[in-house]
């Protein structure tokens, strides 16, 4: 455990100094990319995470210690996807992306709406229900070929979106740690 004055990290309790939980894409569209904003809003992208979890051990009085951002990002417009996933058994076979094929495809619901553009919509093609207040995938549901289910939890937060173009871990001392997730990791491919 390393705790500090103004921030405590366990497994997957991250808190402010009053105690309250600090969380892992609780809103799928928060814009809280530093310790910063993550401390004034409660909620936080990766890379916030991790710098929150760096200033906590400095001012743990870990000193004269590599800690390094890592960035693991994804290739040639494509993205990440954080367990769990499923993937029909047979799917669109060839599907081509820029100068790749795949052989699984969803679709829109509706191709002409942005949920860019609505109140709580991040992507083109997540949003928050309107009715239920959680976050989820807007999917045409006669072509999803890929289902997300409930997932790895992060930081407070029981199921945080599941997909990435990019994730920010920290390196200390040789050893990777995943702050968002609370997990550590003996090799940057663990």
């Amino acid at each position: 455990m390393i705790a500090a004055a103004w921030l405590s990290f366990s497994g997957q309790q991250l808190k402010n100094k009053a105690g309250v939980n600090l969380h892992y894409y609780k809103e799928w569209n928060t814009p809280s990319q530093t310790a910063a904003t993550l401390l004034a809003s409660l909620d936080g992208q990766c890379a916030a995470i991790g710098e929150a979890f760096v200033n906590s051990a400095k001012s743990a009085g870990v000193a004269n210690t590599e800690m390094l951002a890592v960035q693991v990002a994804a290739k040639e417009n494509e993205g990440m996807l954080i367990k769990n996933w499923t993937f029909a058994e047979t799917g669109t076979a060839n599907v081509p992306l820029g100068t790749r094929t795949y052989t699984h495809q969803n679709k829109l619901s509706d191709p002409t709406f942005n949920p860019d553009q609505a109140p709580g919509g991040v992507g083109s093609f997540t949003r928050k229900n309107g009715q239920t207040q959680i976050w989820e995938y807007y999917w045409d549901p006669a072509t999803v070929e890929v289902v997300d289910n409930a997932g790895v939890g992060g930081q407070n937060t029981v199921n945080p979106k599941g997909h990435f173009s990019d994730h920010w871990i920290v390196r200390i001392n040789g050893e990777y740690y995943d702050p968002s997730y609370g997990k550590k990791f003996g090799s940057l491919q663990a």
